[in-house]
């Protein structure tokens, strides 16, 4: 009975060593098989930007897209001009100074204005954005902005200085904008 108790403990060492090496095997094959899945993401990634800079489009690091444009027009056409190519005017990016930062480099805004999606169209002083976020803009304005009451109801993004502010201008005048969309895969 002894030399059996044995046998059965001597089984069992064999049966967790052989178990201990397989699932080393199969980490092995999940941990080989991850990097060459993350190599592959990586390479579709890359693919992915480089069709949407093609496009006239480019990816910001919030993983929306965006598109400058440099005719000016006014808020409406601008407004609709994103819409039709399934976007808004640009909103979430504003909001976030590092995407801000690559919506509005000085190549693309230095000396302009861009209409950007906030309005006060609907009511007087209740700004919304084209995102549909109900939230103040407050952190955002250049200083003694806004200014303009019932006259002035659109933002654009102005640069002074290097400094980006926001200031609201009438909506029939004409500036430059920037649309965003989420991406689609």
């Amino acid at each position: 009975m002894h030399g059996e108790f044995l046998s059965v403990l001597g089984l069992k060492r064999e049966l967790e060593i052989t178990i201990k090496k397989e699932i080393s095997h199969l980490d092995s094959k999940i941990y080989n098989g991850e990097n060459k899945l993350n190599t592959r993401l990586t390479n579709v990634n890359a693919m992915i930007n480089e069709m949407v800079l093609i496009s006239g489009w480019f990816r910001a690091s919030n993983n929306l897209i965006y598109k400058r444009f440099t005719d000016s027009v006014n808020y409406a056409t601008a407004k609709t001009q994103c819409k039709v190519l399934g976007a808004r005017l640009v909103s979430t990016g504003i909001r976030n100074n590092q995407v801000k930062s690559e919506i509005f480099s000085k190549d693309y805004l230095t000396g302009a204005n861009a209409w950007i999606g906030l309005d006060d169209i609907s009511n007087e002083g209740t700004w919304i954005w084209s995102d549909g976020v109900n939230e103040s803009p407050s952190g955002l304005w250049e200083s003694s902005q806004p200014d303009g009451g019932r006259i002035e109801n659109c933002v654009v993004n102005k640069l002074f200085a290097s400094k980006l502010g926001l200031h609201d201008y009438s909506c029939s005048d004409t500036h430059r904008f920037v649309c965003e969309k989420e991406f689609a895969w």
